[in-house]
């Protein structure tokens, strides 16, 4: 995940450009960064898995241990939560899921949310971690079996892809 509002602003400009966004497009990707960058000091922060998944968990009837944290970052719980929500809403092709799975990880993402910030920043925090998986995704040269660029768009759209359920 970009560490800082410079990176960040440099990641959203790659990814703006491979992508054709519109300036509207590119502007709401800065306001959506920004706005991150703003609000993460102003609340508690914890250690996040940083990359939380199904898989990066031990399980005996509930959650045991987690595993794999090469990911692992202090900020808001804002990071965990976005990927918690996208693990369970988002289908291995990038679309939205509805299942009861993606509704408790809407209503544990929400009861957890700071109450002042928290849209601001799960939605940054979601935008960063996607791109992240942008730049993975140019490097390797991009290709159509997997495209976090959707992701993306829909995530500066006005109803926030994915995390639509707890920005409304």
């Amino acid at each position: 995940m970009p560490a800082t509002l410079g990176d960040a602003s440099a990641s959203a400009g790659r990814a703006g450009a491979a992508l054709g966004l519109s300036s509207a497009q590119r502007s709401r990707f800065h306001e959506i960064i920004e706005g991150y960058f703003r609000a993460a000091p102003m609340v508690e922060q914890v250690v996040d898995h940083g990359d939380l998944a199904l898989m990066s968990a031990l399980w005996d009837g509930e959650v045991v241990a987690l595993l794999d944290f090469e990911f692992a970052v202090l900020g808001p719980v804002e990071i965990d939560l976005c990927r918690l929500v996208y693990e369970a809403c988002v289908s291995e092709e990038g679309t939205y899921v509805d299942s009861e799975a993606g509704a408790a990880a809407v209503e544990i993402a929400a009861r957890h949310m700071d109450p002042t910030h928290g849209r601001a920043l799960i939605r940054g925090a979601a935008v960063l971690d996607q791109l992240r998986d942008f730049d993975i995704w140019l490097t390797q040269g991009g290709g159509e079996d997997w495209n976090p660029g959707r992701l993306l768009t829909d995530l500066i759209d006005d109803e926030g892809g994915y995390l639509a359920p707890l920005l409304g």
